[in-house]
C-alpha cells in the first residue's frame, strides 16, 4: 500500500521589476524600487497572473531584495509602509499571497547593522 501524501503547488515571485513598475531616480540616475506608497504601481496583467495562479492551486510568496535602507536612502519605516500597502492592493479580492520575505541588508550599505 502506498502513502499519500498531500503536495502543496508554490510560485516565489520577485517584486519589483515583475509585479510593479520600478521608479527612475533621477537623483542617482538610476531605477529602483517604491519608497512612498503612492509610488506603488502594479504591472498590468499581473493581478490576472496571481488569480489564474491561485484559481489553479498554488501558493504564492513574494521574495524581495531592499538594500535601500542600508544604502541610507529611505527608512524602514517607509519601507515597511511600502510592504503593507503592496499587500493590501495585491490581496484586495481576497487573499492571494501567503507570505512575504525581504532582505534588508547590502555589502556596501551605510546603515550599522545591515551591511
Amino acid at each position: 500500500m502506498g502513502i499519500s501524501r498531500k503536495v502543496n503547488k508554490a510560485v516565489f515571485l520577485d517584486r519589483d521589476g515583475v509585479i510593479n513598475e520600478l521608479i527612475y531616480n533621477e537623483a542617482g540616475g538610476e531605477f529602483e524600487p517604491p519608497h512612498r506608497t503612492e509610488d506603488i504601481k502594479i504591472i498590468s496583467g499581473v493581478p490576472e497572473a496571481l488569480d489564474k495562479l491561485t484559481d489553479n492551486g498554488f501558493e504564492l510568496f513574494i521574495i524581495s531584495n531592499q538594500p535601500d535602507f542600508a544604502k541610507g536612502k529611505t527608512s524602514l519605516e517607509n519601507l515597511m509602509l511600502v510592504r503593507n500597502k503592496f499587500i493590501e492592493i495585491l490581496n484586495k479580492d481576497g487573499e492571494k499571497i501567503k507570505e512575504d520575505f525581504y532582505c534588508f541588508h547590502h555589502p556596501e550599505g551605510v546603515t550599522k547593522d545591515f551591511l
